[in-house]
């Protein structure tokens, strides 16, 4: 089963997907007539080099590892099914080079790609966090944004060469959504918020679907009476 279908519906399962049924059969019909472009890659990877992902979190806005944890594998995994790369440093080879290293956290991203003997850096910075807006409720509404960086071991910042603090993807919001309390409620939450950004981030390395021709804009741009 494609791995973007899986997340779908692992959406669903746990109540984190708006389902808007009514406006199914427009947009299927209007993506007919009007099929969407393919979205270009905004950077192509050398496909013979080897590529470590590192996601870091220095602003300290989570404890919670799993999401870094998460979203390395997604990651990992995605570069090598999609064969973008060679080969990927393993996420356990990362974390023993942590567990050995006294100053690891001072290492720069292109001194820890060749301590791992990595050609290139996938850089990804947590920008933004938080499970709930306010802890007194019963409802949940998970936020995630990232920052990314392409860095070479040998060559320095290879992209995005404009931008100092790295390219944002789109973010991850999953709005309101009532669920239980529970710590495995939680981490599914968690799980789905990783997921769905480490998709946002692998679709910058890749052409893909664009968005739907004649799709309604989103609600922040919408002109209000």
């Amino acid at each position: 089963m494609p791995r973007s279908l899986r997340l779908t519906l692992r959406l669903l399962m746990w109540g984190l997907l708006p389902v808007l049924a009514g406006g199914c059969a427009a947009a299927a019909w209007t993506a007919t007539l009007f099929p969407p472009d393919k979205a270009k890659a905004k950077y192509e990877f050398d496909e013979s080099s080897t590529a470590l992902v590192l996601v870091e979190d220095p602003k300290h806005l989570t404890d919670r590892t799993s999401l870094k944890t998460q979203i390395t594998e997604f990651l990992n995994q995605e570069l090598e099914d999609r064969g973008l790369v060679e080969r990927v440093v393993p996420y356990h080879q990362l974390m023993n080079l942590a567990a050995a290293t006294d100053d690891f956290h001072t290492l720069s991203t292109a001194e820890v790609g060749k301590k791992l003997h990595a050609d290139v850096v996938l850089y990804v910075e947590i920008d933004a966090f938080q499970l709930r807006e306010d802890a007194s409720t019963a409802f949940w509404h998970g936020k995630l944004n990232t920052r990314v960086k392409v860095v070479g071991v040998k060559e320095g910042r290879l992209w995005p060469k404009d931008l100092p603090e790295g390219y944002s993807p789109t973010a991850v919001d999953t709005g309101s959504v009532s669920g239980e309390g529970s710590l495995q409620f939680e981490q599914h939450l968690v799980e789905t918020i990783a997921l769905e950004m480490g998709d946002n981030i692998m679709k910058l390395f890749y052409k893909h679907r664009g968005k739907e021709h004649g799709s309604l804009p989103e609600d922040n741009t919408m002109d209000r009476p």
